[in-house]
């Protein structure tokens, strides 16, 4: 059994589905079983599975950019469209906003 659960499925993702998928890491246009979820701030690095942290990508670009955040969405999902920076820029601060965890509760000092 993984020790992540599953991502679910957002509706931008269903949108997707009806529209055709693309990657936004490549822009490759995908059949529907070749879609999987791709978490903008990766789950090791305290992301989360909201969907404002949840885009589409082809399983290579996914493999690929693992847990790198220096790898950027590209394509628009929905219309396989190259993204402006600053709708990088939108996308990546909703993820961020959306995926921090609360700072951890400092140890008090040994004696």
């Amino acid at each position: 059994m993984s020790r992540y659960t599953r991502a679910r499925v957002t509706n931008s993702m269903k949108r997707a589905r009806d529209a055709g998928y693309f990657c936004t890491l490549c822009g490759k246009k995908m059949q529907r079983d070749e879609v999987t979820a791709e978490h903008l701030i990766p789950r090791s690095k305290g992301g989360s599975n909201h969907r404002y942290n949840l885009t589409s990508s082809c399983a290579p670009c996914n493999s690929r950019r693992s847990d790198n955040t220096h790898i950027l969405p590209k394509f628009n999902v929905t219309t396989g469209y190259p993204l402006s920076p600053d709708e990088v820029k939108r996308m990546m601060a909703w993820a961020m906003k959306k995926s921090r965890k609360p700072p951890a509760t400092p140890e008090p000092p040994h004696a």
